[in-house]
């Protein structure tokens, strides 16, 4: 299986592609394909019906490219769609402390070519710092804030990997303000209503 260069012509984008992009990503996306070239092959099978790359496709039509690189398969229409569903799913999740370190050795003003933005480029490299919620708000009063102290007690291993989903949450839903009794609350609310919906989740 090896990379060939066809016309953008020849490409049939699929239908049920399910996969969607945000105005601001796709415009991330045209950034870094003008800065770098479509330095990712497509994928297609062998009628050309595009299986992965839609929208660095959608990229390169408006950059007016004639040709671009491909790898194409021989699969059956129920394996294409299934490799289409697998490619937009598997994806990792970032080591932060790893990311924070390569991106703080990037000259700043070539970050927007990253594809984070200015929000989640300051909640990867701001120092998380998960403080004791009752020593936070000790000494305010409680019933103009109508606040509930609540405390719980993990060993250590439960505790990173609540912290870790804490974080994960936090970025992915853009909020500004990490170290907040606030945005903690937030979290366990949002983390208690997926539970309560979610049958499958429930011990």
């Amino acid at each position: 299986m090896g990379i060939e260069t066809i016309g953008i012509d020849e490409i049939k984008p699929s239908e049920y592609n399910p996969r969607k992009i945000s105005s601001d990503d796709l415009a991330s996306l045209k950034r870094n394909i003008k800065e770098f070239g479509c330095v990712v092959p497509l994928i297609i099978n062998k009628d050309r019906t595009l299986i992965a790359g839609h929208q660095r496709l959608k990229v390169l039509n408006e950059l007016k490219y004639k040709e671009v690189n491909v790898i194409i398969v021989d699969l059956d229409k129920d394996k294409e769609k299934l490799l289409n569903i697998s490619l937009n799913r598997i994806q990792g999740d970032w080591n932060n402390d790893l990311l924070e370190t390569l991106l703080k050795g990037i000259d700043a003003s070539s970050l927007n070519l990253s594809g984070f933005t200015e929000k989640e480029l300051e909640g990867i490299t701001k120092n998380y710092d998960f403080t004791d919620l009752d020593k936070e708000i000790k000494g305010l009063n409680q019933e103009e804030l109508n606040v509930v102290v609540w405390i719980a007690k993990f060993v250590k291993k439960d505790f990173v990997r609540i912290e870790k989903t804490i974080q994960k949450i936090k970025v992915k839903n853009k909020m500004t303000n990490y170290k907040s009794e606030e945005s903690n609350s937030i979290v366990m609310k949002e983390l208690c209503k997926a539970y309560e919906t979610n049958p499958v989740s429930r011990a």
